[in-house]
């Protein structure tokens, strides 16, 4: 708890970015206790800041599955998981449909 704590106070320090500074204690952390929530769900937002959306979103998915239904940190991983949910759709924009030209083509 001590270790995922710090980790916690670096990344606030540094504006809430998961440094590498930041990372090590969430690592010593998931030693102790493989299931700690705090430690997994800043190793995951790190990945998330780092461009890593699909192993953020697997790490969040995995918390969900072993999160007790009434743990606090519940509620913080879903809304990581909406937002990069969110990121997702914004990073692939939906196509664009076609034309009046190519409706007319389509129609004879």
């Amino acid at each position: 708890v001590r270790q995922s704590g710090l980790g916690e106070a670096i990344a606030s320090a540094a504006g809430g970015i998961v440094t590498a500074d930041a990372q090590n204690p969430f690592d010593a952390a998931l030693k102790l206790d493989p299931a700690n929530a705090k430690a997994n769900f800043y190793l995951a937002v790190g990945l998330a800041q780092e461009g890593r959306k699909a192993e953020a979103v697997a790490a969040w998915q995995k918390m969900l599955g072993q999160l007790a239904p009434d743990s606090p940190w519940r509620n913080a991983v879903q809304q990581s998981l909406a937002e990069a949910g969110e990121m997702a759709v914004a990073a692939n924009p939906p196509a664009n449909g076609p034309d009046a030209q190519q409706m007319e083509a389509a129609q004879q």
